[in-house]
């Protein structure tokens, strides 16, 4: 099954720091990661199956 998760953040450094402590919590096989940017604020989206 195919799962989202999203790291919000107001600095691109901070949502990596969310990001790279979910893979070493959970070690997803990650299908495709996008980010965006709005007001100020970084989402990374991450489409992944465990």
């Amino acid at each position: 099954m195919t799962q989202l998760e999203t790291f919000t953040a107001i600095s691109p450094s901070k949502v990596q720091k969310l990001f790279n402590e979910w893979v070493e919590d959970l070690s997803p096989r990650i299908i495709e990661i996008k980010i965006t940017s709005k007001s100020n604020k970084y989402t990374l989206w991450v489409t992944y199956q465990l």
